[in-house]
């Protein structure tokens, strides 16, 4: 089986989505046997090289040229689906990023493939493929029957681990495609203001939701991620309130994190949160409600009022 994962440079970084696609082609690759090709396009991609060197990877196709610094849909489209013809793979893999949902609609359109989004798993039936797909903000997932053998299948960002690099030798070959600049052409990016830390860099949250009671206790729960040396999200409800900026907020309409340990306080996992932060390493979850839906993706429990507990877990940290 011959799979294309598409990969996307995202702030002058090869992006976490496009370790995630490739570890789905992986899952394919080990099931169904053939080879893997990474395809990236972009401007001066050898800086790159090194962070591609990725497992499972058989060869890496560069698409470089001055044109493809900035994302434009035409000349992208172009470019990719001009490599994925030559390939002819069953299958292409790639994050529906920003970036993906305007790009992945118009590859599909011009290689003639089937276009299924936010799969969960994919199954080659021989004739066509089984999709399971998430659903409904996350809510539900659905079996598809996909009658066609070839498919471009996006997942979404945050679904699936990503694949780390490793040393050793993967063919790459860079190229510099015949650029087809459509009437709209891209002159510059505007970085959004940063008026607020990043907590998808966090190896550390403490996360609160409606359960901390008033806005008064956040200063115990910012203090626990202080002495945790991590940062204080939160749940949708205490964003609306307006008692946490937005950027705080996790979830699958918000942000999507993977720390090292995610500690949930008061918070009762709608689905929307669950999705933002289910792939954490370790989940610990201090609720009041021994039936609250947060304990099911949990490694650890606590069934308590955190107003209760807080104080004395901070006084036994600070000894």
């Amino acid at each position: 089986m011959e799979i294309v994962c598409i990969g996307e440079i995202f702030n002058n970084d090869v992006g976490g989505p496009t370790y995630e696609a490739i570890y789905l082609g992986n899952e394919l690759k080990r099931e169904y046997g053939g080879r893997l090709t990474l395809i990236i396009a972009g401007k001066d991609l050898d800086k790159y090289s090194g962070k591609l060197s990725i497992q499972g990877v058989d060869s890496i196709i560069l698409l470089d040229h001055p044109s493809l610094e900035l994302y434009e849909q035409v000349a992208y489209t172009r470019a990719i689906a001009g490599e994925i013809k030559a390939i002819s793979p069953q299958i292409v893999i790639a994050p529906y990023t920003s970036q993906g949902m305007d790009l992945l609609p118009s590859i599909a359109h011009e290689i003639g493939y089937t276009l299924v989004t936010y799969c969960q798993s994919l199954k080659f039936t021989g004739n066509g493929w089984i999709a399971t797909r998430v659903i409904y903000g996350g809510k539900l997932l659905e079996d598809v029957e996909v009658d066609d053998r070839n498919i471009v299948a996006t997942i979404r960002p945050g679904d699936f681990p990503q694949l780390k690099q490793e040393t050793g030798s993967i063919s790459v070959l860079k190229k510099s495609p015949e650029i087809f600049q459509g009437k709209i052409r891209p002159i510059g990016t505007v970085k959004p203001s940063l008026e607020d830390i990043d907590i998808t860099k966090y190896d550390v949250l403490v996360s609160v939701g409606r359960g901390i009671g008033s806005r008064e206790n956040l200063e115990m729960a910012d203090e626990l991620a202080k002495i945790l040396n991590g940062a204080l999200a939160c749940s949708r409800p205490i964003a609306d309130m307006g008692w946490l900026p937005k950027t705080r907020q996790v979830g699958s309409s918000a942000k999507t994190v993977k720390p090292k340990v995610y500690i949930a306080l008061g918070i009762s996992g709608a689905t929307n949160h669950i999705n933002g932060m289910k792939n954490s390493n370790t989940i610990i979850s201090v609720n009041k409600d021994p039936f609250a839906p947060i304990f099911e993706i949990s490694h650890y429990g606590v069934v308590a009022d955190i107003n209760d507990l807080l104080p004395l877990l901070l006084e036994e940290l600070k000894k």
